[in-house]
């Protein structure tokens, strides 16, 4: 029996089920009774196995009762979405332990140059298209040592991009080492990717649903990452976007399916372009000492920085399960 053929004898003998489903990216519980996400039966690596283990003859008596009770969503044309278990934890204690804070209190922004240590955790993306000159394409934030989470559109195939390296701690480009007031900046990293992680449902249903991303460094990272802004300039940029969602917000939401997938910034003026593209949009506490990732920079207007206008930015906090099942050590 061959895996479609498992797929389909799972979609039909849970097609009583459509009225009830579950979210893409919700909490369930698995054939199993055992705590998961529901995503993508291609990304469920112990569904995987046990498909495997059925289209051998090998499986469990009760295999086929377990995929189906596993069974969390049906769309029309596509592999069903699984309820799959998180297995030897959830990735949390692969975070940082004190992370998202900042080497300086004041800071100016509203599109001026961020001071030296204002966003430690930044990263630039380095790659060249087929054909075309090494040039930084995207940008990116550290979540831990071994990772940064960017968007998914910077690897898109028709680019036929070739990352070459991600740099870390970087602040201005013209400079060696930087410096600022006196205060020195150790030395930017440049590391090679180990892998890069698409969102396995990243361009469907729409263009760019799901616009996120995560690379795997070489190895771990000593410094903290950084962007750019549309017109590539020398000092790393910051700006302070309003987060509202009204009705240019609506219609930018119109083709997404699950509105929690995307939040609105921007509109007053300040927006971020082409070049920012996989970078974090951060949430800052009261007193500015501790940033919050809550966007990755995913879809712009086509001029940017116009009055009532907005982007969007991968809502970060929906994709938190499908980020912590993907860390490692």
């Amino acid at each position: 029996m061959g895996h479609v053929n498992v797929a389909v004898v799972v979609v039909a003998a849970m097609a009583a089920l459509v009225g009830c489903q579950t979210q893409q990216g919700s909490s369930c519980v698995d054939g199993n009774g055992q705590a998961g996400t529901c995503i993508s039966i291609r990304s469920c690596q112990p569904l995987q196995q046990l498909v495997q283990a059925l289209r051998t003859n090998t499986g469990p008596p009760n295999g086929f009762q377990i995929l189906r009770r596993s069974v969390c969503n049906i769309q029309i044309n596509r592999e069903p979405l699984v309820c799959c278990a998180s297995s030897g934890g959830t990735g949390l204690d692969l975070l940082p332990k004190r992370c998202g804070v900042t080497g300086l209190v004041d800071r100016i922004v509203d599109g001026e140059d961020a001071p030296l240590l204002a966003w430690p955790w930044m990263a630039l993306l380095r790659g060249k298209a087929r054909g075309q000159p090494s040039t930084w394409i995207c940008g990116g934030v550290l979540i831990n040592a071994r990772y940064v989470l960017t968007a998914a559109h910077c690897f898109k195939s028709i680019f036929q991009i070739e990352l070459e390296f991600v740099r870390i701690g970087e602040h201005t480009l013209s400079t060696v080492q930087d410096c600022e007031n006196g205060l020195c900046a150790p030395l930017a990293q440049d590391i090679l990717v180990e892998q890069i992680i698409m969102h396995p449902e990243y361009g469907s249903p729409c263009k760019e649903c799901n616009d996120i991303a995560l690379l795997r460094l070489s190895h771990p990272a000593q410094l903290n990452p950084s962007p750019l802004n549309p017109v590539t300039p020398d000092v790393l940029q910051q700006v302070l976007l309003p987060i509202n969602e009204g009705n240019v917000c609506n219609q930018l939401k119109s083709g997404y399916p699950n509105r929690r997938w995307t939040l609105c910034a921007g509109g007053e003026g300040k927006d971020t372009c082409k070049g920012d593209s996989g970078g974090p949009l951060i949430l800052s506490n009261k007193i500015g000492t501790k940033g919050f990732v809550v966007g990755i920079t995913s879809v712009g207007p086509k001029v940017c920085g116009r009055q009532k206008t907005q982007a969007l930015y991968t809502n970060v906090h929906f994709y938190v399960p499908w980020i912590l099942k993907n860390l490692r050590p």
